[in-house]
């Protein structure tokens, strides 16, 4: 099975966050094809998505900011479930907040650092992966600005199969 790693990114909103995700792209497999998008509009990310989303391909969305490492993505690319995600903090350390939501909410808080939930109904989708076999089923997202395409994505999965396949250890994040 042939991996694409869709890679949106804009040099000039954080620059500085983008270092480690640039030398972690640079480690993926020789065979893995990477799709490095330059988001200049409000729409080229899902301009973009849209150019790759079709194929045979496992498809993994890592976002400018967050940092994966290559046997990172490989567990997700060996999952055997459809939809994957990789939670990542946001906020400042002190805050240790994921954005990814458990599949069973306790209250309105975010799941916080160290509760390794299993699956998730909401994740940001900076770090994701997406079957061939589950792409074919939904259909291509809609062109939208980009600030939409995770809620696009998310109301997907929300449909079929209900829910992310989280992933641990959580990635990097640049902010």
């Amino acid at each position: 099975m042939s991996v694409l790693v869709y890679h949106p990114f804009d040099p000039v909103t954080r620059p500085s966050c983008q270092i480690e995700c640039w030398r972690q792209l640079a480690a993926l497999p020789p065979e893995w094809e990477l799709v490095n998008q330059l988001c200049v509009s409000s729409f080229d990310y899902s301009a973009g998505l849209a150019e790759v989303w079709d194929g045979d391909h496992d498809l993994i969305i890592v976002e400018h900011d967050n940092s994966p490492t290559p046997v990172m993505l490989a567990e997700m690319v060996a999952c055997r479930e459809p939809v994957c995600t990789r939670p990542y903090q946001i906020g400042p350390a002190s805050s240790h907040q994921l954005v990814t939501f458990p599949s069973v909410r306790n209250g309105p808080s975010l799941p916080r650092v160290g509760e390794m939930i299993p699956t998730a109904t909401h994740s940001s989708i900076g770090c994701t992966k997406y079957s061939p076999a589950w792409r074919a089923m939904v259909g291509r997202p809609e062109r939208q600005l980009w600030y939409h395409v995770e809620n696009s994505l998310n109301r997907l999965v929300a449909g079929n199969p209900g829910a992310w396949h989280v992933h641990w250890p959580m990635c990097g994040h640049g902010h």
